[in-house]
């Protein structure tokens, strides 16, 4: 009865772990045999052979006197590997799929080789519900203090760079932003990895079988096993990924339309247009329409206040009246300020509301214009998106292996195959497309006239021709000029950078690497190289074309001008008009000819003189009349 009731607890103390990959226990093949191993290390014969446990702790063979490590509370246990991998026959006669749930033989779990134990047997963390950080080993032992053959691109600055080696050794030779933080990340392992540079980027086989391009061919090299690892900048696509797998991205390339700049228009109209430019039609229609309410209400205000003087005179002074009303509002509109008298509630609420009218209008007309007023002398774009290029059916250059995720974005776009996004400014030169599809950092090295470089040094080599190369030709017979060139509208696609490598070392590289980044490496990196980044010759240019400009000059604000000279040119008329009524209204009036009497003009001023004349002696009067005042009350006062 002891015994049975020693098994029955045994037998409940044992955790057997996930059923897809159970821990070895009594019964199993591998138990007995594992005793022995241990017994024979002088290692506890409980070791990993009770169930899930954290077996580990306390242990100082593994690192744990102080339990202080991330792995010494962790469960864990040896399993058999004859029953942990996927067994796809026995999942199938279980009627599951491999993946399902149906049968233990249709998943399994992760499992390393033992490191203190002969590395036949494999132990467990995660059949326990654990995750192994105890074990770096099974990261370090693909890669550690073995040979690792790479591929390193050609020169591509600034994420590959060709050093003179006074080592003389093959990887001391090469540099750049990608290869740095590469070999950087490599240092996490010990014993240390060596590396041999692969005399040539790609063989010529691969280029043969994946059609020309060298980054899927270098792909394809990895894939074969001509090489573990390809150093440069992959993109991470679809045809890539389905011959090699690939390291996690460090970094992304996002593609954007280039397109040729003309230079934006120039007219008298265009500069017409410019001090109406900060609102849109509507918005001046809004604007009008509330300064016409406006001063009908200031109109009535004023009606009211005088009790209707202006309803007595005749219907054209009536509407000469409620003009004057219009152009006062206008005045006031311009000049920010509320020329409305009298301290009613009406009149005071009127103002309140005119008040806040104008600062929000002329606050948002003056930021606007602010931003708007400076004539784009420089360039706008041909085509202003995508979109647009689609619409006006335009042909579009863009890498080959780019055309299945720009055709499944854009179904509708014709697009024509580049060798490389680098050949795109020449194509178009050559009227070959409309337009290009090229990345940021692409159009930065166009900008710095690096393509131009190459396609004129492909020329003199005899491999292009002047007509494919566009070495000197550019738009409408003009030198060629890269700055001609630019880039419009927001991002098409965004493609991730990651390195091909090997299946049996994925794992490791990628752990090195994502740990290298997640400590800054790739920015230091940059760093390093900054001096390698290639710097624009062009003028600063946004996506709209607007370029930097030193400020206002007289064309920018032309417009303004103009107008502002019309409307004082209607004033100048107006005047004339007065003055000339005026004048036929004095010669149309009989007066008998006085030969001492002086000219109509100087007639006017004479009786300008004696106005004012009159009105001094006026003041003279009132004021002696004031005196007299004065010293009356003052001798009353003394009288009193």
């Amino acid at each position: 009865e002891a015994a049975v009731g020693c098994r029955i607890t045994l037998a409940l103390a044992f955790d057997p772990g996930a059923a897809e990959c159970p821990c070895v226990g009594p019964g199993s093949p591998l138990f007995d045999t594992l005793l022995v191993e241990l017994e024979t290390r002088g290692i506890p014969t409980s070791y990993g052979l009770e169930g899930c446990k954290a077996y580990d702790k306390g242990h100082t063979l593994v690192g744990c006197a102080d339990d202080t490590a991330p792995h010494c509370n962790n469960s864990w246990c040896f399993v058999d590997m004859s029953t942990c991998p996927i067994d796809e026959d026995l999942c199938k006669a279980a009627g599951g799929t491999v993946g399902s749930d149906v049968s233990p033989h249709c998943r399994a779990r992760a499992s390393a080789k033992s490191v203190i134990l002969n590395p036949v047997y494999h132990y467990s963390y995660e059949t326990c519900g654990s995750l192994n950080v105890y074990d770096e080993s099974r990261l370090m032992l693909p890669i550690a203090g073995k040979t690792l053959r790479i591929s390193v691109s050609p020169q591509w600055a600034p994420w590959i760079l060709r050093r003179p080696s006074p080592g003389g050794q093959a990887a001391d030779d090469v540099g750049g932003v990608i290869f740095d933080f590469f070999m950087e990340s490599l240092k996490v392992f010990s014993p240390g990895v060596q590396t041999v540079v692969s005399p040539v980027f790609v063989t010529e086989g691969s280029v043969q079988k994946v059609g020309g391009n060298l980054w899927t061919a270098c792909a394809h090299d990895v894939a074969i096993g001509v090489v573990d690892l390809c150093v440069s900048d992959f993109w991470r696509l679809p045809l890539r990924e389905a011959m090699v797998q690939f390291t996690p991205k460090f970094m992304e390339e996002t593609f954007v339309l280039v397109v040729p700049k003309m230079p934006a228009e120039d007219t008298l109209w265009t500069r017409l247009e410019k001090p109406f430019a900060p609102f849109e039609s509507m918005a001046w229609l809004a604007v009008c329409g509330c300064l016409l309410g406006m001063s009908l209400i200031l109109w009535a205000l004023r009606l009211w206040s005088t009790n209707c003087a202006a309803c007595h005179g005749s219907f054209f002074g009536v509407i000469a009246d409620f003009s004057h009303t219009q152009i006062e509002i206008l005045q006031d509109f311009l000049s920010g300020s509320v020329g409305v008298d009298g301290n009613a509630y009406a009149q005071n609420f009127f103002k309140l509301g005119f008040q806040f009218f104008l600062l929000v209008v002329l606050a948002s007309y003056t930021a606007s214009l602010a931003s708007q007023l400076v004539v784009k002398r420089d360039s706008v774009g041909a085509l202003s998106s995508i979109e647009e290029a689609i619409k006006r059916n335009v042909d579009l250059c863009a890498e080959t292996i780019l055309h299945d995720t720009l055709q499944e974005k854009f179904p509708t776009a014709k697009f024509v195959a580049a060798v490389y996004q680098e050949d795109g400014p020449r194509m178009v030169y050559a009227g070959q497309c409309g337009a290009a599809i090229m990345s940021l950092r692409a159009i930065d090295e166009m900008h710095a006239g690096v393509l131009k470089a190459q396609d004129c040094a492909a020329v003199e080599e005899g491999t292009l021709t002047e007509e494919e190369g566009r070495c000197r030709q550019g738009f409408d017979g003009r030198l060629r000029d890269d700055c001609e060139l630019v880039k419009v509208g927001g991002g098409l696609v965004s493609i991730s950078i990651a390195f091909p490598v090997s299946e049996r070392l994925v794992h490791s590289i990628s752990w090195a690497l994502t740990k290298h980044l997640a400590i800054g490496g790739f920015e230091k990196a940059v760093r390093m190289n900054a001096a390698a980044y290639p710097k624009s010759t062009c003028a600063a240019v946004d996506a709209s074309g607007a370029a930097d400009a030193p400020g206002l000059g007289v064309e920018d604000l032309s417009g303004t001008f103009i107008i502002s000279f019309v409307v004082i040119g209607i004033g100048v008329c107006f005047f004339f008009c007065d003055f000339s009524r005026h004048m036929a209204s004095e010669l149309s009036t009989p007066r008998a000819y006085d030969p001492e009497e002086p000219p109509t003009m100087l007639r006017h001023l004479e009786r300008s003189q004696v106005e004012v004349e009159g009105t001094a002696q006026a003041a003279e009067k009132v004021v002696v009349v004031c005196s007299l005042d004065e010293e009356q009350t003052s001798g009353e006062v003394t009288a009193a």
